[in-house]
């Protein structure tokens, strides 16, 4: 599974931080009610968000900052599906008795193609 660790800080130059709070949610709707205190896990394929605000000392409190997290899948284990489309008109012997075309497709819905090589040689 992929995740990210997300870090948060903190200044107030008056009366100094008292607390920082946070939460995690995919619908950007979550109160920062976990109090942070070291640098924690966002994880799973998809769009994140973290709400995240500070308190200081003197009972003042920061708007909610957001941050968004969008954690892709990058481990790709699968090979691309090549698709060979031929027409043209069959002979004998699986032999063509026409000009041929090919078309050559590559899908891949992960990672996508990077490339698509073929090469044709000449049997008589």
């Amino acid at each position: 599974m992929q995740n990210v660790t997300v870090t948060l800080t903190a200044t107030d130059s008056k009366s100094g931080v008292a607390d920082m709070g946070y939460c995690i949610d995919s619908v950007n709707e979550c109160t920062p009610e976990i109090i942070y205190t070291e640098p924690f896990l966002v994880d799973g394929i998809g769009t994140h968000y973290v709400r995240y605000q500070s308190y200081d000392n003197a009972g003042n409190v920061e708007a909610i900052k957001i941050m968004r997290v969008n954690i892709i899948e990058t481990c790709d284990s699968e090979p691309p599906i090549i698709e060979i489309i031929t027409e043209g008109v069959m002979g004998n012997n699986n032999w063509f008795v026409s000009i041929v075309n090919w078309t050559i497709n590559a899908i891949d819905n992960i990672s996508g193609v990077k490339s698509l090589n073929y090469s044709v040689e000449k049997q008589t």
